[in-house]
């Protein structure tokens, strides 16, 4: 017997709200992860090591993706573009 996997339910008549999130640039988007990260506690060196892996993260994307503007646009397969990129 398959047992099935829960689901989050709608109750009858209610319809699911898509949620909007504002746009966020390539440049914002390091600086809110950095600034996370620092509120975390993290070595200054590790911090450093984030942005210059992101610049390379921003060089590809530049190099092969140069309409991509918003974090939004990124996709799976261009994550795995990058990580053969880095090999």
């Amino acid at each position: 017997m398959a047992l099935k996997k829960r689901e989050r339910r709608v109750p009858n008549g209610a319809t699911r709200v898509e949620r909007e999130y504002p746009a966020i640039g390539l440049e914002q988007a390091i600086d809110f992860v950095i600034s996370a990260k620092r509120t975390e506690g993290l070595r200054e060196r590790t911090l450093q090591d984030y942005t210059k892996h992101y610049g390379y993260f921003i060089i590809l994307l530049r190099e092969f993706y140069p309409d991509i503007e918003e974090v939004a646009a990124i996709t799976t397969q261009i994550i795995r573009d990058h990580i053969s990129y880095m090999k």
